[in-house]
């Protein structure tokens, strides 16, 4: 029985794994060193510089901080230690490739830096998603954070195209030294819901008949067997 209702269940598609690396930034978090926060490409002269990873950056203020950072200050992270940030016009990038076209969400949280010395977190940006097969550019999303900003999730739906790559961008737009902090940051395929096929219908049809027939002939046997042994029955 558990065998036939097993072959019942209706069929669906589970979601496939992350396609983008390092989303929380940890790993190349771990190289921003003894000032707690590093710069993109030295986007900001005579400041640290990050080291190769995942995400690329810079313009005028794209980079990684520590948490633990107190120059500042830092904040808790959304996840892990560490977190990306993109200050007046500066910006984050990592290229990814995917392998099944499909629908997908991008997730990632935002932050507004403490006030201090002048700068605040009242920092808008854009995240953009590039088709490097096409150049064609897509803003999924413009966003503003404000100073002390608690970390708010963000979630994007898009339909992506397999075997192509694409590059995930967020881009600063301010010219004031404002920053936004971005952190857990993840593209995953949507679920496929389970709707069965035509094939799959017929095949329920007949589990279901074969079902009803076994639980029947079942029914009329302890019947039959409930008969035999009454006394009444001779």
């Amino acid at each position: 029985m558990a065998g036939l209702l097993a072959a019942l269940t209706l069929p669906g598609q589970a979601a496939q794994a992350a396609v983008l690396s390092d989303g929380g930034f940890e790993l190349q978090g771990a190289t921003v060193g003894p000032a707690g926060y590093c710069y993109m490409g030295a986007s900001v002269a005579g400041s640290a510089v990050c080291g190769a990873g995942a995400w690329t950056g810079g313009g005028d203020g794209g980079g990684i901080q520590s948490a633990s950072n107190s120059a500042w200050p830092g904040i808790s992270a959304a996840q892990g230690s560490y977190y990306g940030f993109v200050q007046t016009a500066g910006f984050l990038s990592q290229v990814f490739t995917i392998n099944s076209s499909g629908d997908y969400v991008v997730n990632w949280f935002d932050a507004g830096r403490v006030a201090s010395g002048g700068q605040s977190g009242n920092q808008a940006y854009d995240a953009i998603l590039t088709n490097l097969a096409t150049n064609s550019v897509t803003t999924l999303s413009s966003h503003a954070t404000t100073t002390a900003q608690a970390w708010t999730a963000r979630a994007m739906n898009t339909t992506l195209t397999g075997g192509t790559s694409y590059r995930l961008t967020f881009q600063g737009k301010t010219t004031n030294d404002n920053t936004a902090f971005i952190d857990a940051v993840a593209v995953n395929a949507v679920p496929v819901s389970a709707v069965p096929e035509p094939s799959s219908w017929g095949l329920m049809v007949v589990g279901f008949c074969t079902l009803a027939f076994v639980m029947r002939r079942r029914r009329a046997l302890h019947a039959l067997s409930g008969s035999a042994a009454s006394p009444l029955a001779a």
